[in-house]
Parts: C-alpha cells; sequence; structure tokens
C-alpha cells in the first residue's frame, strides 16, 4: 500500500505543471522579485581605445601582414598581425584578421571581422574586434570586444579601436564576449 501511495504522490508531481511549481517558488520568495520585475542586463560602458600606425606587407593573394606601434589608455607597445581578405561581388571584401597588441611582456590577439570597401590605393576598414587569446598576464584574463577599424595601402598600416577591456576578467573558451 506504502509503494501504491508513494507512486500516486509521484506521479501528482509529474502532472503539475512546472509554471505553477516556479511561480509558488517566486511567491514565497521573501524579499526576492519575481524574474520578469528584474532590470535587464546593462550594456558594457566603453573604456577601451588604441590607435596605432605602421607598414604593411603582402603575404599572397588576399593577404597581408601588418606590424607597428600604438598608444591607447590601458595598453600602449607594439602589434603585429595577419588580415586576410576574401573579394566579394559587391566590390568590397570579407575581412577578417587577427592583430596582436603587445605591452611589455604580455599580449592580447584581438581577432575582427568586417568589409573592407575603397578603389585606387587605400581600403577602409569597419568591423568589429573581440579579444580571443593572450600571454602573460593575458593567458588566461582579459575580455574585450568593440569596433575595430583600419585603412591599408600597399605599404602602410593605421587602426583604430574603440570598446571594452577588461583586463581582471577570466577569459572562457569558446565564449563570444562581442555585441
Amino acid at each position: 500500500m506504502k509503494r501504491f501511495i508513494v507512486g500516486i504522490a509521484a506521479l501528482v508531481v509529474l502532472a503539475i505543471p512546472q509554471a505553477a511549481l516556479s511561480k509558488k517558488i517566486d511567491e514565497g520568495s521573501a524579499g526576492n522579485e519575481p524574474a520578469s520585475a528584474q532590470q535587464p542586463p546593462q550594456a558594457a560602458t566603453p573604456n577601451f581605445s588604441a590607435n596605432g600606425n605602421g607598414t604593411a606587407t603582402s603575404c599572397g593573394a588576399g593577404c597581408t601582414v601588418v606590424s607597428g606601434t600604438y598608444t591607447g589608455n590601458q595598453l600602449s607597445g607594439t602589434f603585429v598581425g595577419q588580415i586576410t581578405q576574401d573579394p566579394a561581388p559587391s566590390g568590397c571584401s570579407v575581412v577578417h584578421g587577427v592583430v596582436t597588441l603587445y605591452s611589455g611582456t604580455d599580449s592580447v590577439a584581438t581577432g575582427f571581422s568586417g568589409a573592407v570597401c575603397g578603389n585606387g590605393a587605400a581600403s577602409h576598414f569597419a568591423g568589429t574586434y573581440a579579444v580571443t587569446d593572450g600571454t602573460g598576464a593575458y593567458q588566461e584574463n582579459g575580455a574585450g570586444w568593440g569596433d575595430f577599424g583600419f585603412t591599408l595601402t600597399p605599404k602602410t598600416f593605421t587602426m583604430s579601436a574603440h570598446g571594452t577591456f577588461y583586463p581582471e576578467e577570466a577569459r572562457t573558451t569558446g565564449v563570444s564576449y562581442g555585441p
């Protein structure tokens, strides 16, 4: 008989909609607002900017290697990177790559993607960056994302990044931190 009663009790629990159970928990929680009354998460406040100038060298069809120096409000030093352009029928190219910002013995790798358009001697890129890797103090820490732009000529590279960088934030592999 006890097994029969326990079995019926288990069926009743399964038959009650989970929403009803969670509503009772919300109503009974002391001092906690229901989830619907909580504020949505706020957008991250921009706290990072960096500007750099350097050289550009072709590394094959649609490939450019860049290097130079940059200054920023959180990091300053040298940079190296590789840009890959995949031509598109619109006259613009899909662009992606990595620029690594070195600051002393530490570095932050910023992956970027977007489009580059331009005729003549200079191409203008507008896209976004996300911190993807690093070394030293930023081997496991350092999360950031934002806007990334550059102007590329056959021999020069000028870049600008504006967005966020949280040097103490632990980075998790496979998680997108960008917008």
